[in-house]
């Protein structure tokens, strides 16, 4: 093998050709392209209301959702978030986010439709997502 086949150089422990030392040779970096980032900010409603957190988008790759607020947030997929002060009567909800808690969109399995939510009690605060596309 001459000098210029040697891709990582001094593959005979001699340290020569380009890259010195014998070691292994790292694998090329590849680009991808980059994905747009969209963040999305909901105000805690003046009621206790389930309202529509993140609209649907066909394109979306991930989604993140920030509670900033004192009180639960509860989450529903496709659907108004319900439940009664007893807790019987079909409760509907899939995801409490606690007080200043994070929730992340398993990438597996990523629901495109429409994310629904209601604050626990009426507070200050928002919500915000972060939604990969």
């Amino acid at each position: 093998m001459d000098a210029s086949e040697r891709t990582g150089g001094g593959g005979d422990g001699t340290g020569g050709g380009s890259g010195g030392g014998g070691g292994p040779t790292a694998a090329p970096v590849q680009s991808t392209t980059p994905t747009s980032l969209n963040t999305i900010s909901v105000g805690a409603p003046t009621v206790i209301v389930s309202q529509v957190l993140v609209g649907a988008n066909t394109g979306r790759k991930a989604l993140t959702i920030y509670n900033d607020s004192i009180s639960a947030l509860y989450i529903d997929f496709n659907g108004a978030v319900t439940w009664t002060a007893d807790g019987a009567n079909g409760n509907r909800f899939k995801v409490r986010i606690s007080a200043f808690g994070y929730w992340e969109m398993e990438t597996t399995s990523v629901f495109t439709g429409e994310i629904h939510g209601r604050w626990a009690a009426v507070v200050t605060g928002q919500m915000l997502a972060t939604e990969q596309t």
